[in-house]
């Protein structure tokens, strides 16, 4: 019967060890994601890759005066822009729910500072990104005259 004590016992602390273990990684994951990443290197490589992509699909760089329709591939690519923001803003917004829902789940199962912490970052993405989702408002995606934009911008200052 000791025996049979001493192994669970065993086992319990090997389980609980295991579960700090992967706390510490989890941990560590979190703490390792870049919050400051310079934008314009991502820029270039991006642009590169299309480059790349446009001179296997054409077998050419793009050129000005290349036979193609320039304004129509703009208007395409702009509706596809169009759909692909709608789709992110959609995606924004169920992103910050579970954010909201993982701040609460970090904070009562850690129950220390740096929960606490890590939760509150949570809390204030799940924010901004909301704030972020309500300043792009159907009326803004609307087409407005030039004139009509300089206003609100001259109203905005």
């Amino acid at each position: 019967m000791s025996d049979t004590t001493d192994r669970d016992v065993r086992d319990v602390l090997m389980f609980e060890a295991g579960m700090r273990a992967a706390r510490d990684e989890e941990r560590a994951l979190l703490h390792r994601a870049p919050l400051d990443e310079p934008v314009i290197p991502m820029v270039h490589a991006f642009i590169d890759s299309r480059d790349a992509v446009g001179q296997e699909t054409y077998g050419k760089p793009l050129r000005t005066f290349d036979g193609r329709n320039t304004i129509r591939d703009a208007q395409e690519e702009a509706g596809d822009i169009l759909n692909y923001l709608t789709k992110l803003r959609r995606e924004w917004d169920v992103i910050a729910d579970l954010l909201d829902r993982a701040s609460a789940y970090v904070a009562m199962d850690y129950l220390d500072d740096d929960a606490v912490e890590l939760s509150d970052e949570l809390l204030e993405t799940a924010a901004k990104m909301r704030g972020d989702i309500a300043s792009v408002t159907a009326t803004s995606l609307a087409y407005q005259p030039p004139a009509d934009r300089l206003a609100a911008m001259d109203g905005a200052r």
